[in-house]
């Protein structure tokens, strides 16, 4: 919803969608603000930056980049190719996200609440931890190709979650390391290299 703002994000940064799918988060977001105000119903509005957990569909970034180096541990021949390694994103476990919308719900004060980390780590910085737990040199193995990038994405989208933190008092409790360290693991456990079944 913030579209290209380059500081960290919170409630009260200016909204900028880029996209049709952001547009629509705004028009809800405002609506739950006017409903929320206008007539004192308890419903919250709780902006969520990059959550992930071991239970993340395959088709998304941080398993992409898990399968990619467990395929290429295997298999030296294979590639990966990603739009960039330079993008910054506050990514946060989703039992730290869940408990946030709890706490949320069970105690707000107000009526809309950015859920995030804080802390921006680049794509590289994904990469790089991920490739070295498969004994792997990232660089020999991973392309860039920008034709795979989305139109007007930001470089960097950082929460503010200073607002959760004093009200709710709510804090991360899974860093970014061990956020991957669960999603290999769930990776692994799920893995299959037979080439026969679809998973």
């Amino acid at each position: 919803m913030f579209g290209k703002n380059k500081d960290s994000l919170h409630e009260d940064s200016f909204f900028n969608p880029n996209s049709p799918y952001a547009e629509a988060k705004l028009i809800n977001h405002l609506k739950v603000k006017e409903l929320n105000e206008g007539y004192n119903w308890p419903i919250y509005s709780g902006i969520m930056f990059n959550h992930e957990s071991e239970f993340r569909n395959k088709d998304y970034l941080v398993m992409k980049i898990i399968k990619s180096a467990k395929e290429i541990s295997i298999d030296p021949s294979k590639r990966l190719t990603l739009g960039s390694l330079e993008y910054i994103r506050d990514w946060t476990h989703a039992s730290d996200t869940v408990s946030a919308i709890y706490e949320i719900t069970s105690r707000a004060t107000s009526y809309n609440y950015v859920i995030g980390s804080g802390i921006g780590h680049s794509i590289k910085d994904m990469v790089n931890y991920i490739f070295d737990y498969f004994n792997l040199e990232w660089s020999n193995y991973v392309d860039t190709d920008k034709n795979l990038l989305r139109d007007g994405d930001p470089v960097k989208i950082v929460a503010n979650p200073s607002k959760l933190k004093k009200e709710l008092n709510w804090e991360t409790k899974i860093k970014f390391n061990q956020m991957l360290d669960n999603c290999i693991k769930g990776f692994n456990n799920s893995f299959c290299c037979c080439n026969i079944c679809s998973c």
